[in-house]
């Protein structure tokens, strides 16, 4: 069931530094979300899998949680039609890799309405920009 109007929702993710050449540099994120709906939403929760290579240090990172390498926050406040949150994401290399990949697995893993009703079936209510 989908609130009353559309539930859309954009997400995207950025590299801050992107000149960051070092294995000993931090690097950091962006990741957005933007209600391009008609219908206010008053929670957003975000996963990331943590890539190969990288660190997550939670002290570097508020409000964000490591379980078993995949990376959850919540945006908990009110977004309504037309507004965005951001937050930054850091994590350092891991310097016993042999190898770094990165892969972009950023999704909106649920939301609520602005009554606080989970949305169901958020896969059809929001689009990827990577």
């Amino acid at each position: 069931m989908r609130p009353e109007g559309d539930c859309g929702l954009k997400i995207s993710k950025v590299v801050l530094n992107p000149g960051v050449v070092s294995k000993t540099d931090l690097i950091r994120f962006q990741i957005s979300v933007l209600n391009s709906g008609s219908s206010a939403l008053s929670e957003v929760n975000i996963s990331d899998k943590l890539p190969t290579g990288y660190v997550f240090d939670s002290s570097l990172n508020p409000g964000w949680i490591n379980e078993s390498g995949v990376l959850k926050y919540s945006y908990t406040s009110k977004l309504i039609p037309g507004q965005s949150a951001s937050t930054i994401l850091s994590l350092n290399f891991d310097l016993k890799a042999n190898y770094i990949q990165y892969v972009n697995e950023v999704h909106v893993i649920s939301a609520k309405d602005a009554t606080g009703k989970n949305i169901e079936n958020i896969s059809s209510c929001f689009l990827i920009v990577l």
